[in-house]
């Protein structure tokens, strides 16, 4: 197993929690979302991949109106056939103020 900052690499499957710090709080849900993409993106990329071996993403919301934001942006990072994904809305997160997590898992090539 070998760790890329919050990303984990087991074999072939990455995992990825995604969180930001609670000031981005007042961010619109599009650019809090399009954070979290990014930040993903690097970590897979850290691991050897891309957005394209995402398979899988569960995002929680706090706020059921930044879903529409969210899905705006998923598709810009994305393409099809799109990751298996379940968004949920909560109550709320562990860390005050984070209105958003997204937890990922991408399958890598084998080296």
């Amino acid at each position: 197993m070998k760790r890329f900052g919050p990303a984990v690499s087991s074999g072939q499957c990455t995992s990825r929690r995604i969180r930001s710090p609670a000031s981005r709080s007042s961010a619109t849900s599009k650019r809090r979302h399009a954070e979290r993409c990014r930040n993903l993106e690097i970590a897979i990329r850290a691991a050897g991949g891309s957005l394209a071996n995402v398979v899988q993403m569960q995002v929680f919301l706090t706020e059921r109106a930044d879903a529409p934001g969210m899905n705006r942006t998923y598709t810009e990072f994305f393409r099809e056939p799109y990751p298996v994904r379940a968004t949920v809305v909560v109550k709320e997160l562990i860390t005050p103020g984070l209105r958003i997590e997204v937890l990922a898992h991408a399958v890598l090539d084998s080296a």
